[in-house]
């Protein structure tokens, strides 16, 4: 079987340059609109397909395809970078370094469409796999909400492949898918059979999808989290030791058994810290709740976040210091990635900060101890605070827990171990206030908890196999043509 750069299939003229060039920014502008603003997510299903076609049909060289994926990169990265509002230097360095990810992946596509289509389109969906986990690895500014596939977790029932395969699955799920789509639209052979076998394979995955996302564990723990944005009027603020004690009495008449701030509200030093510890204490006691406290502690310079059950002696407990840092913008004492955990009526809780959750490193380490919940004090700013709980969401799913989110200028959210949103609060659109939910307990130990350090091995080994096969299939053929024995 003929792969689609074979030289003996026509090309039409009406496929020029200008065309080739409109679907590449077509697909560059489908798939900025998946996100920030717009959020469309759906539309990342269907945001490669123009650019897909041109390479299926077209054939162009490796130049082209080069400058197809500058043109297609562009569309995507600038008007997302820009609406994200990052200081400029970081805008030019990541939209630079995505454009260049993006040709690569493209050029890897058009290598892999020597292929049959069916195995043209998995090796693509493991190429692209492969160069979006570089891209959050290699140059990790903001972890996996780095990738596009994070707009999924709008979701669940679509994303719960990442259990298993981590955020690359699902670029693997709709690269390959997309390809396969592209080979039905603009190649008549086979054309019926084809789009039923992709037909089929959608409604399995999202049937699976569907059953396991409402498949949530049984037992619940009444959980809650407060924020609020630096925009609401001051005359109408209370001091924050006020809010916090208002806080904490709302959430103990709601029943909650936890309660999560954001992060580093207060600061302290090394002749405030015991006494602020105290007064924390104090407040957890006397309202019954385990409270998670963010803090900065400018005598270490570490940004913290203390858990306090409501038992005596809860203030000598240690404090999870906050490990991955936003680069040219935060510049303090890093953490040492040193996990931390409390109990909640028996149930295991545990701890991360803000951009620590954009990464998997410490969020797999909770899920291989198999923690039920993980709290997450946050500070976000206005343009980035879908793009952090999108990928939050994920988190859940790859590893098997519940979250519990409290933002600074950002939103406030609990999320079950399969990714349903359950509580939310955008506190730059409705105020400061509380998100209470019945969690379900997670139970961690997911496969991508387990074993998400060979992710890239396994992409590696499709790649790899379905290039070994062809390169096989090929030579027999070869000798088939010759008369060789």
């Amino acid at each position: 079987m003929m792969g689609f750069l074979d030289p003996a299939r026509p090309v039409p003229p009406a496929w020029n340059g200008a065309v080739q060039g409109a679907a590449a920014v077509a697909s560059g502008f489908l798939l900025a609109a998946s996100t920030e603003p717009i959020r469309a997510w759906f539309l990342s299903a269907i945001a490669w397909i123009p650019l897909y076609a041109v390479l299926v049909r077209v054939r162009p060289g490796w130049w082209q395809t080069l400058r197809l994926g500058l043109l297609s990169g562009a569309a995507y990265c600038v008007p997302l970078l820009v609406s994200l509002g990052f200081p400029w230097l970081l805008t030019v360095a990541l939209a630079g370094w995505q454009i260049l990810l993006w040709c690569l992946a493209l050029c890897w596509v058009r290598r892999c469409l020597v292929m049959p289509p069916l195995a043209a389109s998995l090796a693509a969906g493991a190429a692209a796999a492969i160069v979006e986990w570089a891209s959050f690895t290699i140059a990790p500014v903001w972890g996996t909400a780095q990738c596009f596939a994070r707009v999924w977790s709008a979701a669940p029932w679509a994303s719960q492949i990442v259990s298993v395969t981590g955020i690359t699955g699902l670029v693997f799920v709709l690269l390959a898918g997309q390809l396969y789509a592209a080979v039905i639209l603009v190649t008549p052979e086979h054309r019926g059979r084809r789009a039923l076998g992709l037909l089929s394979a959608v409604a399995l995955y999202a049937g699976v999808g569907i059953v396991v996302s409402r498949a949530e564990p049984e037992r619940r723990l009444r959980v809650a989290a407060w924020g609020w944005s630096e925009t609401e009027n001051p005359q109408e603020s209370l001091p924050i030791e006020a809010r916090y004690a208002r806080a904490a009495e709302e959430a103990s008449r709601a029943g909650a058994r936890l309660l999560v701030f954001p992060e580093a509200v207060f600061d302290v030093t090394v002749g405030s810290r015991s006494a602020a510890r105290v007064r924390w204490g104090e407040l957890a006691q006397r309202y019954g709740l385990t409270l998670v406290v963010g803090y900065f502690d400018r005598s270490e310079r570490q940004n913290l976040a203390l858990m306090l059950s409501p038992d005596p002696g809860n203030e000598s407990r240690p404090a999870y210091s906050k490990t991955h840092l936003i680069p040219f913008i935060e510049s303090y004492t890093p953490g040492d990635g040193t996990l931390a955990e409390t109990q909640v009526d028996g149930v295991n809780v545990g701890a991360m900060i803000c951009q620590d959750d954009n990464f998997t490193d410490l969020a797999r380490g909770y899920g291989r101890r198999g923690t039920s919940i993980v709290v997450v004090p946050t500070n976000d700013w206005q343009s980035v605070a879908r793009v952090h709980l999108e990928n939050s969401r994920l988190r859940t799913i790859e590893n098997g827990y519940g979250l519990v989110r409290a933002a600074h200028n950002g939103i406030s959210a609990i999320v079950s171990p399969r990714g349903a949103l359950l509580a939310e609060r955008d506190h730059f659109r409705e105020g400061p206030g509380l998100v209470v939910a019945d969690l379900p307990v997670g139970e961690g130990h997911t496969v991508f908890a387990r074993w998400g350090s060979f992710v890239p091995l396994l992409w590696g080994s499709v790649l790899g196999l379905l290039e070994w096969h062809h390169r096989r299939r090929r030579r027999g053929g070869i000798a088939a043509c010759s008369g060789a024995p």
